[in-house]
């Protein structure tokens, strides 16, 4: 309802008064110079500039709406409220306009501030509280990369926890995920790693260096598989800590454990090569800690013992053969990077060093196609002896228990068993012939 003012006929202003007439309207007071229809503030601001004190409340949900400059067109922009409200509350404007990037937060009050927008880039970390995600959030990117300001690709990084509580991380189009620690960094799992995955797309943990640089001195390999544990007061008479490799296969159809090392002599991945005779396929090796760090490995490269398998000819289609050599340190030596060779087995089996035998409670068991050398006591006194298959059985070692040579021998087929003074015999021998046959160095 709009309310009736009079105006005064010798002033241009507006007296201000709403006071009721208390007479009929004449001629001249409803000229519209003088009558002016103020209409209530509660429906409509009329004024192009009004000044509006106290609260100016807009009822059921109703839109405060900014049109633009009438020469531009009919567009607006528009500010409501949410139809539905659990409790009031009051936003305060910051005391200025803010500076160039900042955005504008709350301080949980309602009181409104500029502050500087916090960025992930390839140059900044985020630090502070874990990053969390719940069981039914996502990190989704929209398939989208994330890129630095000059539109390339970069990772994500993350100065604190990552917590994936029932998540996963996922990619698409066959895409990799990369875990790189920067410097000296490392990844750690301080819990069991289990990896899926089937027939068409493989599964297991694979190590390359095909884009590394080569190891240098004092350095570990840069491409492997590293399992370290440390003591443990609390596994006392357990048997401590012992960084173990297990294999189980549960197959009826014959499947067992492979340890599939391969080894060929090219650099590509993509054109292999044959090796070539003496070339090292893959080597097992202990290496004790050793303080002169010689190698790769830093103190512990050098090895103390090692099986090595190698080309035993240069390989071809139609040539691949193969033997194994088995290296240790000899005591009272230094650590080097080969190791002492002690056994081949080849097309033969050949020994390099001394072969100690020691003795047997008694001979051995026929084994068919098979004979045995053995050692076992005689007097006290361990000896050499060779069973044949039969079950003869020779002693190779000729001495008795005075030190003198003898030959002893039990057959199988007679039970005969000979026992033969050798020195004896063949000093009969000489005065018989009057010739010298033995002669003591």
């Amino acid at each position: 309802m709009a309310n009736l003012k009079l105006r005064s006929t010798t002033s241009a202003t507006d007296p201000g008064s709403t006071s009721v007439k208390g007479s009929a309207l004449t001629h001249g007071e409803m000229d519209s110079n003088f009558i002016l229809l103020q209409a209530d503030v509660n429906s409509k601001v009329a004024s192009a500039s009004p000044t509006l004190t106290g609260t100016a409340t807009i009822d059921n949900n109703g839109i405060l709406q900014f049109n633009e400059a009438t020469a531009n067109g009919s567009n607006y922009v528009q500010i409501k409220s949410l139809a539905s409200i659990a409790s009031n509350y009051t936003l305060t404007l910051p005391p200025n306009d803010g500076d160039s990037g900042q955005v504008l937060t709350t301080d949980g009050s309602g009181v409104l501030t500029w502050t500087a927008k916090t960025t992930a880039t390839p140059t900044q970390s985020q630090s502070g509280s874990n990053f969390t995600l719940a069981s039914a959030s996502n990190l989704d990117t929209n398939n989208n990369e994330i890129i630095d300001s000059n539109g390339s690709s970069v990772g994500v990084r993350f100065g604190s926890d990552i917590n994936l509580t029932g998540q996963s991380i996922v990619t698409t189009a066959n895409g990799d995920i990369k875990l790189q620690p920067n410097g000296t960094g490392t990844v750690e799992l301080n819990k069991s790693l289990e990896v899926y995955g089937n027939t068409t797309e493989g599964r297991g943990i694979f190590l390359n260096n095909f884009n590394g640089a080569a190891p240098t001195a004092g350095q570990l390999f840069n491409v492997g598989l590293q399992i370290e544990t440390k003591g443990d007061s609390s596994l006392a008479g357990q048997g401590g800590n012992f960084p173990t490799i297990v294999m189980t296969a549960n197959d009826a159809q014959g499947a067992y454990p492979n340890l599939w090392l391969q080894r060929s002599k090219s650099n590509d991945p993509a054109s292999p090569a044959f090796l070539s005779n003496n070339d090292i396929i893959f080597s097992f090796f202990g290496a004790a800690y050793d303080n002169n760090s010689l190698g790769f490995g830093a103190n512990y490269y050098n090895k103390t013992c090692a099986v090595d398998f190698k080309a035993s000819e240069n390989h071809s289609a139609g040539n691949m053969g193969g033997k194994i050599e088995f290296r240790t340190e000899t005591t009272g030596e230094a650590a080097s990077a080969t190791g002492d060779l002690r056994l081949t087995i080849d097309d033969d089996v050949e020994i390099h060093k001394n072969v100690v035998l020691h003795n047997q409670s008694g001979d051995p068991s026929t084994v068919a196609n098979a004979s045995h050398i053995y050692a076992k006591d005689d007097s006290s006194s361990s000896e050499v002896y060779v069973r044949d298959e039969a079950g003869n059985v020779t002693k190779i070692s000729p001495h008795n228990t005075q030190g003198e040579w003898e030959y002893y021998s039990r057959n199988i087929n007679t039970g005969k068993v000979v026992r033969v003074n050798m020195e004896q015999m063949i000093r009969d021998v000489e005065q018989l012939t009057g010739k010298t046959y033995i002669e003591n160095e």
